[in-house]
């Protein structure tokens, strides 16, 4: 049984309190941090493997150049399977973050027969479990199946968080490009790109009213 198949047992075979989504998703963060630290490393310990290589190269040593190769080349499908592991847990946080706000909606409304509903498909659909265990989904695809399990009254509620999580990314990325080609930071760019679409939209609908 692999790790979502073990975190979607121990939370869907009954109904999750709100305490056990928050204590999931703060594991999840631990786990990601642990990631990207391996991650790190793995980047570093293929960047000093490189320099030894030119070293080697330099000395005529073919043969060690050639076996530093192999350790390069395993070093990065380490890290692929790193990177794996930290998309499965994108989507697992994403898919527990968009429940929870759809538990939460529900418990609001006293929901009681749409609560159930709701725990049964995540129990009982196996499409989610597949595509964050696969890890090679797109998030537009992601986003597709994710929707259709929690519920076509969800379509707003994912739409409007993936607006506030990716909005105004392209130009905080164009911006990380202009200050690696020499630019001073453009804090103002930073900020908009930061603050979102969505949010700078609110603020300028709010100044309109004033």
């Amino acid at each position: 049984m692999t790790l979502i198949n073990e975190m979607w047992k121990s939370l869907f075979t009954k109904s999750p309190s709100a305490e056990d989504l928050k204590l999931q998703l703060k594991q999840i963060e631990r786990d990601q941090k642990r990631k990207r630290r391996e991650l790190d490393l793995k980047s570093e310990e293929k960047d000093d493997k490189l320099q030894e290589a030119l070293e080697a190269k330099k000395k005529g040593k073919q043969e060690v150049v050639r076996d530093i190769f192999r350790e390069m080349r395993q070093i990065e499908t380490d890290a692929s399977y790193i990177g794996k592991d930290l998309r499965r847990l994108s989507l697992a946080k994403m898919t527990l973050s968009s429940f929870q706000r759809k538990l939460e909606t529900l418990q609001e409304h006293k929901d009681r027969r749409g609560l159930t509903a709701l725990v049964m498909r995540f129990h009982s659909d196996q499409s989610l479990v597949k595509a964050i265990d696969g890890a090679d989904v797109d998030d537009d695809t992601f986003g597709t199946i994710l929707k259709q399990v929690l519920g076509e009254e969800e379509d707003a509620v994912v739409r409007d968080n993936k607006v506030k999580e990716d909005s105004g990314f392209a130009e905080f990325d164009r911006t990380l490009n202009d200050m690696l080609s020499g630019a001073e930071p453009d804090h103002e760019k930073l900020n908009r790109a930061l603050q979102g679409e969505s949010i700078m939209q609110t603020r300028h609908l709010a100044e309109d009213r004033i």
